[in-house]
């Protein structure tokens, strides 16, 4: 476990500890979300924004296809059209 300690500055204000930083890949501009735990302590963590109109993106399905589709990219699982029509040809006749 990575731990670290900081002081509160005016503001309310705290340093990240260099070595949580590190861990979490945390840089300068980035988001994080504050959440009070049951216990009393406080659960830091990176976020990252998306634009509304990309949402679908992120759901576990469409996660979920796209690593599958990526995979067989990699391993050539895939064919090339020279035209639209060679295209449409192929989808039509499955």
């Amino acid at each position: 476990m990575v731990t670290g300690t900081c002081k509160v500055a005016r503001n309310f204000q705290v340093v990240v500890p260099a070595r949580i930083r590190e861990s979490i890949r945390l840089k300068i501009g980035d988001i994080v979300n504050f959440q009070l735990m049951e216990d009393g302590s406080i659960k830091l963590t990176p976020m990252v924004l998306k634009r509304k109109d990309q949402e679908y993106f992120w759901t576990p399905k469409w996660q979920e296809e796209y690593k599958t589709s990526m995979k067989e990219y990699r391993e050539g699982k895939y064919k090339s059209y020279k035209s639209v029509k060679e295209l449409k040809r192929d989808l039509i006749d499955k």
